[in-house]
């Protein structure tokens, strides 16, 4: 044999040795026993931090609207605020509405319009006729 082949088998045998010894402390490391620490029982303050992503998600989620348009003078809760029925959220401008009651008002105020049966105003003339009946 050439000096080549020589030196070709003999890294190949150094190769399949070291990957025999490799898998052979790999085994032994599986086998090793847990290290365990024992102490004894005692109040304390526990000490731990946890970070994780996502998202946080109420039990239960309520749409709110209005209706009516108007400007918000004050809003009485925050965000996430605990709310029940007949709670006050917010106070509106009450200026335009206060307009839209008293035109209401007004036109309730007036004396109704005589109509005739076809829903027009009915006329009367404010004059007698000048014909004659013969």
């Amino acid at each position: 044999m050439s000096g080549k082949v020589k030196v070709t088998i003999a890294v190949i045998v150094l190769i399949v040795v070291l990957g025999g010894l490799k898998l052979a402390s790999n085994a032994n490391a599986k086998n090793r026993p847990v290290e365990v620490r024992l102490e004894k029982a005692s109040n304390r303050d526990l000490v731990a931090a946890v970070t994780a992503s996502g998202q946080i998600e109420a039990k239960k989620q309520v749409d709110i609207s209005s209706e009516v348009t108007a400007r918000i003078l004050k809003i009485h809760v925050k965000e996430g605020d605990v709310v029940h029925v007949g709670d006050l959220l917010v106070e509106l401008d009450q200026v335009q509405f206060k307009g839209n009651v008293d035109r209401g008002e007004a036109v309730l105020a007036k004396p109704p319009r005589r109509t005739s049966r076809r829903g027009r105003t009915a006329t009367r003339p404010s004059a007698p006729s000048t014909a004659r009946r013969s």
